[in-house]
């Protein structure tokens, strides 16, 4: 009787995967992209200890 259903584990399991990796692709396409220079300011910054420059980057 219950061979034909199947397990809720077993019919999200799948989608969720395909789910995560459309997230994480889009998720990667779209990340901004620094220069060379602004990196340089972010990592002197990090290491001033400057917050306010670091955290209004992200």
């Amino acid at each position: 009787m219950n061979k034909n259903r199947r397990t809720a584990q077993a019919t999200s399991g799948p989608s969720k995967d395909a789910a995560d990796k459309l997230v994480k692709g889009i998720t990667r396409k779209t990340r901004e992209q620094y220069s060379a220079e602004e990196k340089i300011g972010i990592v002197l910054a990090g290491l001033r200890g400057d917050e306010s420059e670091t955290l209004s980057r992200n």
